[in-house]
C-alpha cells in the first residue's frame, strides 16, 4: 500500500522515510520509490510516495503521531553560513583554531 508525504521545511530524506515507516530501513524503498538519492534535497510542498507496508515499525509511528513529532534534520541557510570554511581541508590556521 502506498501513502503521499509532502516535503516540509527543513525536512530531509531520512526524514519523510522515518514519518512513513518508522525504521531508517524504509529510506532504501522510499529513495527507489522517489527516485531520489539519500542525500537529496526535499522540495517545500511537493507530494512523495511512500510504501507504507515496508519495514514498518509501528510503536516509533505512534510516538511520531501521539507526540505531533516532524523531524528536521536539514541545515539551514543560517547554520550553512555560520561554518564558512567547509571542513577539514578549508580550515585555516588562527581562523579556525589557534596555535598555543
Amino acid at each position: 500500500m502506498t501513502a503521499t508525504i509532502t516535503g516540509y521545511d527543513r525536512a530531509s530524506v531520512l526524514d519523510l522515510a522515518m514519518i512513513c515507516g518508522g525504521t531508517i530501513e524504509c529510506l532504501i524503498g522510499f529513495c527507489a520509490l522517489n527516485s531520489l538519492s539519500p542525500t537529496g534535497t526535499v522540495i517545500h510542498g511537493q507530494p512523495y510516495m511512500a510504501d507504507v507496508t515496508e519495514n514498518v515499525d509501528h510503536r516509533v509511528l505512534s510516538r511520531f503521531s501521539d507526540d505531533r513529532v516532524r523531524p528536521a534534520t536539514e541545515a539551514s541557510p543560517e547554520d550553512i553560513a555560520r561554518c564558512p570554511y567547509g571542513g577539514i581541508g578549508e580550515m585555516g590556521i588562527e581562523i579556525d583554531f589557534e596555535i598555543v
